[in-house]
């Protein structure tokens, strides 16, 4: 039987499960919103920092859907206006620009976020810097 032509050959692993967890456990309103800002945030920057998996006009066509989307949200404004930076760092990522970044994002979350998420947004910036 041929293999499908689909189907991917590895599956790729979900880096930030700590972080959707809390997210997704967190009460509703402005803490729940901003772990999912976050989330979109750290999924932007892993997709955008992929090896060259994107190209310029998709990475440029993700960040401004993100940035509609998180226009959406009830987010403090700290945590709007660094995640909008983080998302525009992905456009064309420099890593050590979009790694100072990432880091601003969850210094605005702040003490909301526990550990496990935290540790979720040091490996992305770890791994995007290198």
């Amino acid at each position: 039987m041929p293999a499908d032509p689909m189907r991917l050959t590895e599956p790729k692993p979900f880096g930030f499960g700590a972080l959707a967890a809390w997210a997704g456990t967190a009460p509703l309103g402005g803490l729940r919103e901003t772990g999912l800002a976050v989330l979109m945030v750290c999924r932007v920057a892993a997709e955008a920092t992929d090896g060259g998996a994107i190209d310029a006009d998709a990475r440029r066509e993700r960040a401004q859907a993100a940035r509609q989307w998180l226009g959406t949200l009830a987010l403090p404004v700290a945590v709007r206006t660094a995640s909008a930076r983080a998302i525009d760092a992905t456009i064309d990522p420099v890593p050590d620009l979009l790694g100072a970044a990432l880091l601003q994002v969850i210094a605005a979350a702040g003490a909301p976020l526990d550990e496990a998420a935290l540790a979720d947004v040091r490996r992305l910036v770890t791994r995007v810097t290198r």
